[in-house]
């Protein structure tokens, strides 16, 4: 795995929004609710953005493959990740890589 850029890159080893809500002090429900109300998205989509952002940071700096960038921010496997960054960015994550 690549070693995670900055402070930020905790999501990649597999945080739940569970613990966050636990480390926060409160239940799962309030934490979301609370979350959404501040920042305008749920915790999992803050979760997203973070990966995607340091996704795109690493197509962008890097030459690593694409599936130890897919592990580094979090995901399971390429085709995972692929999905997730097509949804996310509009094209797949070659793609970008190429256009940046």
């Amino acid at each position: 795995m690549l070693k995670p850029i900055g402070p930020t890159m905790d999501f990649a080893e597999g945080i739940t929004i569970k613990e966050i809500s636990n480390y926060a002090g409160g239940d799962r429900t309030h934490f979301g609710k609370s979350f959404r109300k501040t920042y305008g998205m749920s915790p999992v989509q803050y979760l997203q953005q973070l990966k995607m952002n340091a996704a795109k940071t690493l197509l962008k700096e890097t030459e690593h493959k694409l599936s130890e960038i897919a592990h580094s921010v979090g995901y399971p496997d390429l085709f995972t990740y692929s999905k997730a960054f097509k949804k996310y960015v509009g094209m797949p994550p070659n793609q970008y890589r190429h256009k940046n």
